[in-house]
């Protein structure tokens, strides 16, 4: 009898110890990036499933181009450039050395003339044409393009006339690519520039046709009359 009450006693201990450790809390784990579980994904037979996408890197923007401080108007300065028939080229360096430049180059006997100039650390490529005035090379001045033969404006981030003699002949943009140093247009482009901007106004002065009148003759009178 004893011996049955010292067992039962055992048994007791045994099943409150056993009590005792479902009723404790378990220990806390700390989750880091290396043991995160992976997120529990839905699949479907025969569905492939996609991964996550990778995240995206910022895209940097290129970065300006850094130019003298400018005090006063800037005028052109010409620049060399290299011409094989088909591209030309310009140091992008040399332009920004001095903001505002000109260059010229010969195509089937034309000699067509351009500015190249830095406007707020962006690089313009446009035509000098100016049919009125024939001037070739232009001041950059606060924003603005002035031609020093008959005092117009023109806008230089736009190319639009402002005012003056010769403000409806804006001046059209020429297409390039900038590689390292090396700024390069394609010589149609820049021929496609000079005749847009030589065809723009209202066309060339047409001196009016004058007829001279014939005199007046008096009507010769008869014999009879003297």
């Amino acid at each position: 009898m004893r011996r049955i009450s010292g067992l039962m006693v055992l048994g007791g201990l045994a099943m409150l110890l056993s009590l005792a450790a479902c009723a404790a809390p378990a220990e806390a784990v700390a989750i880091s990036p290396d043991n995160a579980p992976a997120a529990a994904v839905e699949t479907i037979p025969g569905v492939a499933v996609a991964s996550p996408p990778a995240p995206v890197a910022p895209v940097e923007k290129p970065a300006l181009l850094a130019t003298p401080a400018i005090t006063g108007p800037v005028p052109a300065t010409p620049l060399v450039v290299s011409n094989n028939g088909e591209v030309v080229t310009i140091p992008l360096s040399a332009v920004a050395d001095v903001v505002n430049t000109e260059f010229s180059i010969a195509v089937n006997d034309r000699s067509l003339d351009f500015m190249a100039y830095v406007l707020d650390g962006e690089l313009f490529v446009r035509a000098s044409a100016c049919p009125p005035c024939s001037y070739l090379a232009y001041t950059l001045d606060d924003g603005k393009l002035l031609c020093e033969a008959c005092d117009a404006r023109f806008d230089a981030l736009t190319g639009e006339g402002i005012d003056g003699a010769c403000v409806d002949y804006p001046k059209a943009a020429v297409a390039y690519e900038v590689s390292g140093d090396l700024v390069t247009m394609k010589v149609a482009d820049l021929v496609r520039a000079w005749d847009e901007t030589e065809a723009e106004g209202d066309g060339p002065v047409v001196a009016p046709i004058i007829v001279a009148e014939e005199p007046e003759t008096e009507a010769p009178r008869p014999s009879c009359c003297g």
